[in-house]
């Protein structure tokens, strides 16, 4: 996909449009801040359009489309003004904004103590969560069942409630490599965690759906601002299934490693969003035709934000490592530091560019 012209007004933009499908040339055209621009879709026919610009800006006389067959084009609802809308990118946003909400009804519903000593996940989350083992549904039904804080007597449970707990006891959750290396004096019993549980029982679709997952509204508007910014530049560079592809592989990846890493406790899309600025980085430097009207600025205002958290979970680390205090980064750094460097190994390959 290439950039052929910008024009200041509409009509001219328009004008060249008709004489480049004339012509029998792929292209649309779409208005920003500094004018209209037209582009050209097939990198075949760049060079045609081109001489066709020239002639264009010469006034010299050309073939355009006729009125007939513009009236033709707009009953069959193809429009000359082609602006590119994005629809698969429209659709990830929607989708998730759906399933945040469903969460957050469902979440409403739940009858539970603010300061529950348990997590308490709704139906959507258990259901998309990377892995939701056994011990986290006790955990869950504990916590709904029952008011329990960090003040609690453990004795003055109810029988139910303590066999609950013994089954939480008896099936240790994964709690990622991270923990692990923090306690590891403890590393016979963590080890006793199983992984992928849910997985291995057949639930595939847990290793992408954690994406489509956010926490709260700012979570949720962060990582789909940043997906409507990114993801609409490079749909348009790509054909639809690789665009899919291309979310689809590094959901899975991010998601995966992130699980190794921290356990089952990490939702959002922001993985496969630090790979799409990573592949735009990439494809920037390389093939600078496919055109991404983003600059080199954005996205490293972006990675200031992504690898100061990482670099900012490593102090945490080595603080809880040497004793000196210990403090928690709900930050999935693991999706985001992988999906930069993914992004950026999917763009050096071609495998995700339109085929002309």
């Amino acid at each position: 996909m290439r950039l052929i012209a910008k024009f200041d007004s509409e009509s001219k933009a328009q004008k060249f449009l008709r004489v480049l499908r004339a012509q029998e040339i792929e292209g649309y055209f779409e208005k920003d801040e500094g004018g209209f621009k037209v582009w050209v879709v097939k990198e075949d026919q760049v060079t045609l359009a081109k001489n066709c610009y020239q002639e264009f800006l010469e006034g010299k006389e050309q073939k355009e489309l006729t009125p007939p067959i513009i009236e033709a084009l707009e009953e069959a609802q193809i429009p000359l003004q082609n602006v590119y809308l994005a629809p698969l990118t429209r659709f990830f946003i929607f989708f998730c904004g759906i399933i945040f909400l469903a969460s957050l009804y469902q979440s409403s519903q739940l009858k539970t103590a603010s300061e529950s000593f348990f997590p308490v996940f709704t139906k959507v989350q258990q259901n998309l969560m990377y892995d939701f083992p056994e011990a986290l549904e006790y955990a869950n039904e504990l916590a709904v069942q029952y008011t329990i804080t960090k003040e609690t007597k453990l004795e003055s449970l109810p029988e139910p409630a303590k066999l609950l707990l013994k089954k939480i006891e008896k099936n240790p959750i994964w709690p990622g490599i991270y923990y692990v290396v923090l306690n590891w004096k403890d590393r016979s019993e963590l080890f006793k965690a199983k992984l992928f549980t849910k997985i291995q029982n057949g639930e595939i679709w847990r290793v992408v759906t954690p994406t489509i997952l956010h926490v709260e509204f700012l979570h949720l508007l962060f990582n789909m601002l940043w997906l409507w910014m990114l993801g609409k530049m490079m749909e348009k560079n790509m054909k639809s299934f690789n665009y899919i592809l291309f979310i689809a592989v590094t959901a899975v990846i991010t998601n995966t490693l992130q699980y190794i890493v921290t356990g089952p406790f990490f939702m959002g899309f922001s993985g496969v969003v630090a790979a799409m600025a990573g592949y735009i980085w990439i494809r920037k430097k390389i093939a600078p035709w496919e055109i991404y009207s983003i600059d080199f600025g954005t996205l490293i205002f972006l990675w200031v934000f992504i690898f100061g958290m990482f670099a900012l979970q490593v102090v945490a680390f080595f603080l809880q490592i040497l004793h000196i205090v210990s403090f928690q980064l709900n930050i999935a750094n693991t999706a985001h530091v992988s999906g930069v460097f993914l992004g950026m190994l999917l763009g050096r390959m071609n495998v995700f560019q339109r085929k002309m």
